[in-house]
């Protein structure tokens, strides 16, 4: 007895707490990227440039 309502529960507390870690992350990998300098892409080609 019991059992569904304690499952119910620690899913909920799980999921809660995925929740959390992914918006910590979120904001880690933003705050890293805006200390990081380098570029976030890199051009492989530039197309239709006029040559001077």
């Amino acid at each position: 007895m019991g059992y569904s309502s304690t499952m119910a529960v620690l899913l909920f507390i799980g999921g809660a707490i995925m929740l959390m870690l992914g918006l910590i992350g979120e904001y880690i990998g933003r705050v890293y990227i805006s200390l990081n300098n380098s570029p976030q892409f890199v051009i492989r080609e530039i197309l239709n440039e006029e040559e001077e």
